[in-house]
């Protein structure tokens, strides 16, 4: 019986033994496990913390690069088309970004046209051909700017939808579409490029800009047509298109989509070639001074009055108000307050909201559209004749002219007279904002005329 219990004793021990080496072989598997999982762990964090320092300096390559392309200041700007053969290498924290452009600026000479109408919402933009245009970047459709990643022979895919500040709308078909771009790539290394143990690549289209500006016709009968940032980059041009008339006016919503009107019932459709053809002449035949549009299909154009004749004595002088409907001008019945005033600006802050000013022939009225024109009589407006107008909103307008009293509008549709201090003939207003804006008049003392409204007042 004692050796029974014995070997019973040893047996238990031997089966303890083993029990103890299986327990012993699991924990140090399991230790081994834990720590390829912690060491692996610990490198995936490791790696994931130099992909995201990597991304980053990409990035700040890409805001780099656009503030350079875009510099309110032209002496620090560099243009697309010396990137190619300048990279920008710049060291930044933790490493390091390198930027190139994959080619010189691309511009849409030959704008394409929408082949239907497109919601606010459309994601997919049809088009009649993408030819000329960048597989991925930015269009602008009227005033909106849109991104998108591919295309098709006839549309814009995967498209995001009121970028860079603008607002996401519908657009009619036939609508042109613009683009003018520097296709950038930045590259971002951690600790450097040469040798980086982490590195991101990004790139976009950064939308160039384009202006133009309008005046009289050379001796020799061109247009003066100046034109900024194209066809050469950071500079004006004069392209002087030929079998010009005096130009008064023009109004882009973007690079291929605009009007310019001018003497004896110029008007020119801009569609951004380096070529200007004569699409209509305005009835009456007078000198538009002004044109501003809200849509491809919606523009006005005012002008000098006219006198027309029902019997040869009695001779009427009525004031000229043209709007563009996508098809043709026509000139505009106005109710309320009218006199033959000769208009000289026009600007809205909405498709459904503009201002024309212009001098006082018979009394003082300014004309206002909401869908159809009327005019305003003003009892407390003085310093007529009004050469410019500007909009920010329909309750906050500025209208700039003969002397140093401007006129504003904060509500309603009586405007009052702001006081400078500073007299002259004001031409011309435009504001940034709401608490900056900029008037420019004729020579005064031999000075240049300019005026800045800011929170603080009027500056000289």
């Amino acid at each position: 019986m004692r050796n029974l219990t014995l070997k019973t004793r040893q047996s238990q021990r031997g089966y303890l033994i083993i029990v103890a080496m299986i327990i012993m072989v699991v924990v140090g598997f399991t230790a081994t496990i834990l720590t390829e999982i912690f060491v692996g762990s610990t490198r995936a964090s490791a790696s994931h913390v130099l992909s995201d320092q990597a991304l980053n300096l990409a990035e700040s390559g890409l805001e780099h690069i656009t503030h350079k392309l875009l510099s309110p200041t032209v002496a620090l700007r560099s243009p697309c088309a010396s990137l190619p053969s300048s990279p920008i290498t710049n060291s930044f924290g933790p490493g390091a970004y390198l930027i190139t452009a994959s080619s010189g600026p691309l511009y849409s000479s030959n704008a394409t046209t929408l082949t239907n109408l497109i919601g606010a919402t459309d994601t997919t933009i049809a088009v009649a051909s993408t030819t000329g245009y960048a597989p991925m970047g930015k269009i602008m459709i009227e005033s909106e700017s849109l991104n998108y990643a591919a295309i098709t022979a006839t549309s814009f895919n995967n498209v995001t939808r009121g970028v860079d500040g603008s607002s996401a709308a519908s657009h009619p078909a036939n609508a042109p579409v613009g683009q003018y771009q520097c296709n950038v790539v930045a590259s971002g290394g951690v600790p450097n490029l040469t040798t980086p143990v982490g590195k991101r690549t990004v790139s976009s289209g950064v939308e160039l800009q384009e202006a133009i500006t309008v005046g009289d016709a050379t001796t020799s009968g061109n247009y003066t047509v100046g034109r900024w940032n194209n066809p050469t980059e950071d500079v004006w041009t004069n392209p002087n298109f030929t079998n010009g008339s005096n130009l008064l006016g023009v109004s882009l919503l973007n690079y291929a989509d605009g009007w310019i009107v001018g003497n004896a019932g110029a008007a020119y459709k801009w569609n951004g070639k380096t070529t200007i053809t004569k699409a209509y002449t305005l009835n009456p035949n007078v000198n538009y001074n002004s044109v501003y549009c809200t849509g491809t299909n919606v523009c006005h154009a005012v002008g000098n009055n006219y006198t027309s004749y029902v019997i040869i004595v009695l001779p009427t002088t009525s004031l000229v108000i043209q709007d563009w409907n996508g098809t043709s001008w026509s000139q505009s019945s106005i109710g309320g307050n009218t006199a033959a005033n000769n208009l000289y600006s026009v600007n809205c802050s909405s498709s459904s909201d503009c201002w024309a000013v212009g001098d006082n022939a018979k009394s003082n009225v300014f004309y206002h559209y909401t869908n159809a024109w009327s005019g305003i009589a003003q009892t407390t407006v003085t310093s007529f004749p009004y050469r410019g107008v500007f909009c920010n909103s329909p309750t906050d307008c500025w209208a700039v002219g003969a002397t140093g009293t401007f006129a504003r509008l904060t509500s309603g549709t009586n405007w009052t007279n702001v006081s400078t201090g500073v007299t002259g003939v004001y031409n011309s207003v435009y504001c940034n904002s709401t608490n900056d804006c900029w008037a420019v008049g004729n020579i005064t003392g031999g000075n240049d005329l300019m005026m800045h409204y800011t929170n603080g007042g009027m500056v000289s």
